[in-house]
């Protein structure tokens, strides 16, 4: 048993001496910086706010994310994407990133004077303002934030399609520690209050946006000759209203619950879908590293289809995230009250894992976004997450209302499917796929469902019962994707000619 275990250790370490695995540990884990931040400040929020003006906190940071994507464009996308096509080219490379840049700073230049002089009324139609939330100062000093955030966004996906993995893990740190530290102090000046937290991120913002100016600047330059942008609106006006769409779709049930209940709920909910934050960052830092790499992959081929290979690694996406919202559900509800001692937020664990359960679609979300990215149609999102959000925006109205935050969250879950059957129904014109549907259909479909059990058959958090399902899960993931495993393992661990 020692020499095996020995033996798999020595092969895992070769394996992520390798280049998909090294540069996919350090996307995962720059990529999640933003979030670790809030994940680490969650314990302070929750000690030094009261829950209703932690719930008025986020949905200013849900005011922050919608702001990033107004004033950027989707030209955050658009840097990356595009890069691909002009990476062979230095001189093409350098005048189209010079001109995002130059477009990037001007949207910004325009947008904030503007939000101040009209943001006001807009900011009341959208919210329910009969309580603590006003748009000055905060509201004004949140579309800021967003747009700094928007351009260090840019830049960093500028480095994950580069491939400069070590540049962009220090960028990531730089705003995790800044985040930290000004928040934190923040925090303790101000105790109780927003002031802290808000001007933690203000703060924050304008730190990266500065290394992020300088490092397009030194690098490309600044220009203002905008036809160096090729398909600009092509690509960005469609994927803006995508964007929009995500998130009308990612933060309409708070502002719902903040609508028909109150502040309190938006904290207790909002505090849940922090904590399963901890599984959409693992996901979206794999998705990182898998993305570059499947897009040469498809390009190579010169074929708009799956391969076994590229399935390869949507399929192990799956398992992994399955597995992770496994380990989930049972250790971050014993681990809460080691770092969050106001126990109105463990209300949250009998809906946790249940929300997180919602995660497991996002194996098939990815596989059918990924094709959408790489061919350019970026008009086929708006129609997805359209239909997504025709559907979301009464189904949560009507549960909130009936079953308050549990419907909530069934809405949430049934929304991630959703996403995923709108985004096969618009690309499977374009795009032919082929893959084993137990795998990633009927698993993610059969993990869930043991989710909704347990939540509906327990009155609290139950470790023993949760425990078990992390050891099924193992099992189940371990028969199941035991060829693939060995093919990544056997692919990374060869030596070569």
């Amino acid at each position: 048993m020692h020499a095996c275990i020995q033996q798999l250790w020595y092969r895992y370490k070769s394996v992520i001496s390798k280049g998909f695995f090294k540069s996919s540990l350090v996307y995962t884990i720059g990529g999640a910086m933003p979030m670790a931040s809030g994940l680490v400040l969650l314990p302070f929020y929750t000690d030094m706010l009261s829950m209703g003006m932690y719930g008025v906190l986020m949905l200013y940071v849900g005011f922050s994310l919608i702001m990033q994507v107004l004033t950027t464009y989707s030209l955050d996308y658009y840097l990356g994407v595009h890069y691909i096509d002009v990476k062979n080219d230095p001189v093409a490379a350098r005048k189209m990133i010079g001109a995002v840049t130059g477009l990037l700073l001007t949207l910004g230049a325009v947008i904030i004077p503007l939000a101040a002089i009209v943001g006001q009324p807009v900011f009341d139609n959208t919210y329910n303002t009969e309580g603590n939330l006003n748009f000055y100062p905060w509201g004004l000093m949140s579309v800021a934030t967003g747009f700094f955030n928007g351009f260090f966004k840019a830049a960093t996906n500028l480095m994950v399609f580069r491939q400069e993995a070590g540049k962009f893990m220090w960028f990531s740190l730089a705003n995790f520690f800044l985040t930290i530290a000004i928040s934190l102090g923040g925090l303790y000046m101000f105790p109780g209050d927003l002031t802290g937290p808000m001007y933690g991120r203000l703060l924050s913002g304008v730190g990266i946006f500065a290394m992020s100016l300088w490092f397009l600047a030194r690098n490309y330059g600044i220009s203002f000759n905008f036809k160096e942008i090729k398909g600009l609106h092509k690509f960005c006006a469609p994927f803006l209203i995508y964007l929009i769409l995500v998130w009308i779709v990612a933060n309409i049930d708070k502002l719902i619950i903040n609508s028909s209940m109150d502040e309190a709920k938006v904290g207790l909910f909002d505090f849940a879908v922090r904590c399963t934050l901890l599984v959409d960052l693992l996901q979206n830092g794999l998705m990182g590293a898998v993305n570059p790499v499947v897009f040469t992959m498809w390009k190579d081929s010169g074929k708009n289809e799956s391969t076994s290979e590229t399935n390869r690694y949507f399929s192990v996406f799956t398992a992994i995230s399955v597995l992770g919202i496994a380990g989930f559900t049972f250790i971050v509800p014993l681990l809460i009250p080691l770092v969050v001692s106001n126990t109105e937020y463990y209300e949250s664990f009998v809906f946790m894992g249940a929300l997180a359960s919602g995660f497991a679609f996002r194996g098939l979300y990815y596989y059918f976004l990924s094709p959408i990215l790489y061919l350019k149609k970026t008009k086929l999102l708006p129609i997805a997450f359209g239909l997504s959000a025709a559907i979301q925006i009464p189904l949560t109205v009507w549960l909130a209302n009936n079953y308050y935050l549990d419907g909530v969250v069934w809405a949430s879950i049934i929304v991630k499917g959703l996403q995923a059957l709108f985004l096969y129904l618009v690309v499977r014109s374009y795009f032919r796929f082929s893959f084993n549907p137990f795998k990633m259909i009927v698993l993610p479909v059969m993990f869930i469902a043991l989710c909704l059990v347990l939540w509906n058959y327990l009155d609290k958090f139950d470790w023993m019962w949760y425990g078990g399902l992390a050891v099924v899960t193992f099992v189940l993931i371990s028969a199941i994707y035991f060829r693939e495993m060995k093919q990544v393992l056997v692919k990374f661990t060869a030596k070569k000619p």
